[in-house]
């Protein structure tokens, strides 16, 4: 086993750790949407004890957390423009070639 061997290994579990951080952001994100239920419940049966802003708070985490991953793409576009050969690194590192100093040139990507 060699040190590139050892590198592609790496970057394999990469890619399971990205996806398990996405799934862990949906069903977070479906968590705190249902602790926002019943917060709006425990706000209607006691409104001195639990303040509004507490459910509505709750509810925004919810939606930033199912649709944060939907969002980062889209928002790189917006950004940085509709950039074909630019790309970032990925769960599977596939874009570190193509980083400043690195041997690979934009000319001979379809190559």
């Amino acid at each position: 086993m060699n040190i590139g061997d050892m590198a592609d290994s790496i970057t394999t579990s990469f890619v399971k750790i990205g996806k398990l951080m996405i799934g862990l952001a949906y069903v977070s994100g479906i968590g705190f949407g249902i602790s926002a239920v019943f917060k709006f419940k425990q706000h209607k049966d006691n409104p001195t004890q639990i303040p509004v802003g507490t459910p509505f708070a709750l509810l925004g985490v919810s939606c930033l957390l199912i649709f944060l991953p939907g969002i980062y793409k889209p928002a790189g576009m917006t950004i940085f423009g509709d950039d074909e050969g630019a790309r970032a690194g990925g769960f599977d590192g596939a874009g570190a070639m193509m980083m400043p100093g690195s041997s690979y040139s934009y000319s001979n990507r379809y190559m």
